[in-house]
């Protein structure tokens, strides 16, 4: 979830014609792509995407949405979280994710998708798999 996020957030700020490379860049280590809180940050500002592409999230949805990164960070580094209430609030984050990878790739995308149907066509497929799958999950 959090690679995929990832990508759709570094595909919208890199979809303009007028992007910089920089737009997407970690500005502590050049070589790697920014965090994602970075690029959330971005993502919702008027100085990188213009409306309808820019995300409009709310403060709490942006919680949601750190709230997987850093469960998966843990989970990556040897904490294995748990519990009802934290599961709970991961599902609510990782639905979140759907939908703005769906917002920045498929509905509203800062790129020509034309040119890349079959790669949109396969994300969609993916989407629809991950909001069937996290419906069934509760």
């Amino acid at each position: 979830m959090v690679i995929a996020l990832q990508g759709a957030l570094v595909a919208a700020l890199s979809g303009y014609e007028s992007a910089d490379a920089a737009d997407v860049i970690d500005p502590s280590t050049l070589e790697r792509f920014a965090p994602v809180a970075l690029l959330l940050r971005r993502a919702r500002s008027l100085d990188y995407l213009n409306t309808p592409e820019r995300l409009e999230l709310t403060a709490s949805q942006v919680r949601q949405i750190e709230h997987v990164v850093t469960y998966r960070n843990g989970v990556v580094h040897g904490w294995t979280g748990g519990g009802q209430a934290d599961n709970e609030s991961v599902m609510r984050g990782c639905r979140r994710i759907v939908q703005v990878v769906g917002h920045a790739v498929l509905a509203h995308p800062s790129f020509d998708a034309a040119g890349h149907g079959i790669i949109c066509a396969l994300i969609a497929d993916e989407v629809s798999g991950l909001e069937r799958m996290l419906v069934a999950l509760g």
